[in-house]
């Protein structure tokens, strides 16, 4: 199986993958996933512009270690843009404007100022050698899956019902539609334009990058079902157009047990069998690691959320 080390933006320091390149290579990992931007030293409220880690410095290292990269990108969430004044949040059915929590601050995918702020990622990417793989986070219609239920009770997606959503949308069924309770009408034609928006929105995102590098749709925790639903994400046609997804499996920040994951590997072993699962895990234990591995002929490779995972493999 092919293990890879997603290094998280929050923590993340040049030095912690220097020391880390001795060991990982000789534990059997295939490559790392590195952050792209910086968070502001002063918090998130306070980042004003685009901060950069070293990229091409950390490429040129872990290549020489024989391992692979992968470039992390936050797609649609943006501390940045929430202080523009003139920003406008995402909306929920009810009219209600999202409140952020903790650190997530979500874009909506029509807005034309987070649009603009992403292709102005895109462009730096552009200027950099390719890496092996672009690990998209965040790509989707909001939904903070670390605070939601993942048990979906909803009649209605949660987000975004955005003036620009709104008016899209209105344009595309012919009528307008000024409220969220209206979509009750048109709810199987509102769902099927969410997904559409997304999936043509990634496509053109590959070709903004030339086909550079493979694709990484990172997903919530949540059933093949259940994602285009909540976040306008089809993973179905996202494999069969040749992306990859990553499921985040991450039991213990949702205080579930670790059959929660089995139940859920097996969900996406019988519902995509493209070899395109890229399955998210942190480990509590080297047995952890060991269930794990069952899977690696369902899987195209597993990828570790923390470096903790280090100890386990030595």
């Amino acid at each position: 199986m092919a293990l890879w080390l997603k290094y998280s933006g929050d923590y993340f320091q040049p030095e912690l993958l220097f020391n880390d390149l001795p060991v990982l290579k000789g534990v059997g990992f295939e490559g790392v996933l590195l952050p792209v931007l910086k968070p502001d030293s002063g918090g998130l409220r306070t980042r004003t512009r685009l901060r950069y880690f070293p990229l091409l410095m950390l490429m040129e290292a872990a290549a020489q270690a024989g391992l692979k990269t992968g470039l992390v990108l936050d797609c649609f969430h943006n501390p940045i843009l929430w202080q523009n004044e003139e920003f406008t949040p995402p909306v929920n059915s009810s009219g209600v404007a999202y409140l952020p929590q903790s650190t997530y601050f979500p874009v909506c995918p029509n807005n034309p100022q987070s649009i603009v702020y992403f292709d102005r990622v895109l462009a730096k990417m552009n200027q950099l050698p390719p890496p092996d793989f672009y690990y998209f986070e965040h790509f989707g219609y909001p939904f903070f899956w670390q605070n939601e239920e993942l048990d979906i009770q909803l009649h209605v997606p949660p987000f975004c019902y955005c003036p620009f959503c709104i008016t899209e949308f209105s344009s595309v069924v012919g009528e307008i539609v000024s409220t969220g309770h209206q979509l009750f009408e048109f709810m199987p034609e509102w769902l099927e334009w969410r997904t559409e928006t997304m999936f043509d929105m990634l496509v053109n995102t590959r070709d903004v990058l030339a086909n550079r590098a493979k694709i990484i749709v990172a997903v919530p925790p949540l059933s093949v079902i259940d994602l285009p639903f909540t976040t306008g994400v089809l993973p179905m046609a996202y494999v069969k157009e040749g992306f990859w997804i990553s499921p985040s499996m991450l039991y213990r920040l949702k205080k579930k047990s670790f059959a929660w994951v089995e139940d859920l590997f097996e969900q996406y072993a019988m519902e995509i069998t493209d070899k395109r699962v890229m399955p998210m895990f942190d480990p509590a234990s080297a047995r952890e690691i060991q269930i794990i591995r069952r899977w690696e002929k369902q899987f195209a490779a597993i990828i570790f959320h923390d470096r903790q995972v280090l100890t386990l493999l030595k």
